[in-house]
This record gives C-alpha cells, structure tokens and sequence, in this order.
C-alpha cells in the first residue's frame, strides 16, 4: 500500500495542478457507470429467477433483498478495484504530451483569431 501511495505521489508532482484529479474523477465516473449498468442487469436476472425460491419455503422478496444487496455489495468491490487499477496504469508523461498539443493547438487558434480581427 505505501509503495502505491508512493507511486500516486510521484505522478501528483509531475503534473500540473488538478489534471490527475481530473483523469482520476473521469476513470471513476465511467467505472461506476459501467459496474451500475452490469449491476442492474444482475438484478434483472435475479428477478426472473427469483420465484423459484417460494418452492423451496422462502420468502422471495426477504431471498431478492438478501441477495440484491450481495450484488451491491459486489458491485462496489469491483469498482473501487478496477478504479484503482486503471489509476494506476496512467502514464503521465502521455498526459503531459496531450496537454502540451492542447495547448499548442489553443494558442495556434488564438495566433488565427487574433490575425482575422
């Protein structure tokens, strides 16, 4: 743990102020998106199975409460994982190369508009 929180300081000093936040709140928002949408179609299978268990003397909704909230649960493991994985992944020397191009490419509209007026 402390090598990685070690390795998320180097790359917070490497970059500009708030661009690994940004990245960082980006990779959380389209991992929890994609871990709530296999989410609810987990809970969709476990609807249409659900039935089943008054066969077997149980309550269905106390069956779909107990185990929806696994899957929640779940869910949340999954997320905070890949979360932290794909954090870790990120190159920031490719993150500083796409924000120097956006910036050369801001100033070189800025250079055309200034020209035109």
């Amino acid at each position: 743990m402390r090598a990685h929180n070690d390795m998320m300081a180097a790359k917070r000093t490497s970059l500009p102020d708030n661009l690994l936040d940004r990245y960082e709140k980006g990779i959380l928002l389209q991992t929890l998106d994609q871990q709530w949408k296999e989410h609810l179609h987990n809970l969709d299978y476990l609807r249409q199975g659900i039935g089943l268990r008054a066969f077997g003397q149980r309550d269905p909704l106390n069956e779909y409460k107990a185990e929806a909230f696994e899957l929640f649960q779940m869910m949340l493991a999954g997320a905070r994982q890949d979360t932290v994985s794909a954090i870790s992944r990120i190159d920031t020397g490719a993150l500083m190369d796409q924000l120097i191009a956006q910036q050369q490419a801001f100033k070189e509209q800025s250079a055309k508009i200034s020209k035109k007026a």
